[in-house]
């Protein structure tokens, strides 16, 4: 089979075919195969491209090695190289160590072993050394590339793949050895890899430093959560003390009526603090979270989203109740500690503000003035994600909601009024009594102690009369 190749050797040269005379065609070209060694012949024909050919033989890598001797015949002509730019990349950023540049070498070598590798060609300056792989038919492989990479030798390869023999160009492929850069490209470069190498070192140090630091924030983060955890602790012992308790009511039901908070919450109700119906006024645990009456939080709450505006949803979240809190300016004073005490393991049951007010609201579903919804009913999950439904007064006849509650809200809220004018006559009696027991109590103290004194004094005059009358009978004695 013929085997068409645009190069021959000729007495030690590469010959290209067009260096080839009309008179030289055939066997007169006296040339042979650089691969094989094979006599070639030079065709001139009008039809095909001009080439040389094997007579009979198949050398399937005449064209590569014919390419290769061509580089380095080229390369030792000129004496020079055009190499691309030379940078290292880092995290996926390309940094140029240096630019495009002209290596002027003094000796170029072929196919001969250097190390444990045999490379296309090396060039020589000095004792630098530089490989350049002719790419034809295939790239170097990986065993390759790693004993260069073991070696630490800059290796650049020039791409000829795109030449082959219906369109190969003498003075296009010389440019493309010498002077095109589109050609090359660096397979290893000891310089970038060294930047590399050290830009690897200092991001490892960088990184070592970044996790001491880390871990320095990390122990003081904890440190400090542990101390914002104890200084929580103490806080919520001593709201949840009960003389606290007590001590924080007694000054809630003194400052109430004055209080500018309930004057203005109470202005779009029609209750007072001596009929105020019993679902505002409900102890409910964990309330404290309000840093107020509750009857102050409670009426709010209800004016708010139970009565609430027209345009308001009649869907009610605890969560959005929260969130509401929490916008400045603050609705309603809260004790911030109390908000959330799953972080407190010795408090994890204890209700926090989602257990509050949703307590609140099943509260006025037991009065008919709110429900649960249907999906809240069937999860049952966590206070914080229950839905209520208010119920306007269409919706109230549906759930049997009329004018019979209101009747019995009225009834209640005058029964509630006695009690409360009831228990303020009770709390005179007790009063009363507790004056007149005092007062009793402070005149039989004194008369006891009259009693006492007038015994002492008895009982001093008898010790010394009895005194007085043994000295004398010690006189007549002694007489």
């Amino acid at each position: 089979m013929d085997i068409k190749i645009p190069f021959g050797l000729r007495e030690g040269k590469i010959v290209h075919i067009s260096d080839i005379a009309e008179v030289e065609r055939g066997l007169r070209c006296r040339c042979i195969c650089p691969q094989c060694h094979s006599i070639l012949i030079a065709k001139l024909g009008v039809k095909n491209v001009h080439h040389f050919a094997h007579q009979n033989v198949d050398c399937p890598f005449a064209l590569e090695t014919a390419l290769h001797l061509f580089a380095k015949q080229v390369l030792e002509e000129t004496k020079y190289i055009h190499l691309p730019k030379v940078a290292y990349y880092w995290h996926a950023k390309e940094t140029v160590m240096y630019p495009e540049s002209i290596l002027y070498f003094d000796s170029v070598t072929i196919e001969t072993r250097f190390g444990t590798i045999v490379p296309d060609i090396i060039l020589r300056k000095g004792r630098s050394e530089l490989i350049v792989e002719i790419k034809v038919t295939h790239e170097i492989d990986s065993d390759k590339f790693d004993k260069i990479f073991s070696m630490d030798i800059s290796t650049v390869e020039i791409d000829l793949s795109s030449f082959d023999n219906t369109n190969f160009n003498k003075a296009v492929v010389t440019r493309a050895i010498i002077q095109g850069l589109e050609y090359k490209e660096w397979i290893y470069n000891s310089k970038a890899m060294a930047e590399e190498e050290r830009q690897q070192k200092i991001y490892e140090k960088d990184q070592a430093e970044l996790n001491i630091q880390r871990a320095k924030e990390e122990e003081e983060l904890k440190r400090q959560r542990a101390l914002n955890h104890s200084q929580k602790l103490i806080r919520v012992q001593r709201l949840l003390d009960l003389g606290t308790i007590v001590s924080l009511r007694n000054r809630w039901e003194k400052e109430i009526a004055d209080n500018p908070l309930w004057i203005d919450v109470s202005k779009g109700l029609s209750f007072t603090l001596f009929n105020l119906p019993k679902y505002l006024n409900s102890e409910i645990e964990g309330e404290l979270v309000f840093n107020c009456d509750r009857r102050i939080w409670q009426a709010l709450l209800f004016r708010v989203f139970c009565i609430g505006s027209n345009q308001r949803s009649s869907l009610v979240g605890v969560k959005s109740v929260i969130e509401w809190l929490k916008k400045k300016p603050y609705p309603l004073p809260l004790n911030w500690d109390m908000m959330y005490l799953k972080d407190l393991p010795e408090y994890s049951n204890h209700p926090g503000i989602a257990e509050v007010i949703c307590e609140f609201f099943l509260i006025l579903t037991q009065y008919g003035l709110m429900k649960p919804t249907d999906r809240t009913l069937a999860t049952r999950g966590a206070a914080y994600y229950w839905w209520f439904e208010r119920i306007s007064s269409k919706s109230s006849q549906k759930y049997q909601i009329s004018t019979d509650f209101l009747n019995l809200h009225k009834e209640a809220k005058i029964v509630e009024l006695q009690r409360v004018k009831q228990a303020s006559v009770d709390r005179e009696e007790r009063e009363l009594e507790y004056k007149l027991s005092r007062e009793e109590q402070e005149l039989e103290d004194r008369l006891d102690r009259e009693w006492d004194i007038e015994y002492r004094r008895n009982y001093m005059a008898q010790k010394a009369k009895v005194i007085a009358e043994r000295v004398a009978k010690e006189k007549q004695i002694k007489k």
